[in-house]
């Protein structure tokens, strides 16, 4: 697991927590997808849509 995904998945985590929403259904909102491109720029790697968040 590379740095972006890592980060992304933390990000996903917590707004999901803070919403009280699933974790699947928050990564489907535009924040979410919005962050996944900011992280897969920053860091210059893709993030696997396979990957499970866990």
């Amino acid at each position: 697991m590379n740095e972006a995904e890592v980060q992304y998945k933390q990000y996903c985590k917590v707004y999901a927590r803070q919403r009280g929403i699933p974790l699947e259904e928050a990564k489907e909102h535009k924040v979410c997808k919005e962050y996944k491109k900011y992280c897969e720029e920053v860091f210059g790697c893709r993030i696997s849509e396979k990957e499970g968040i866990r």
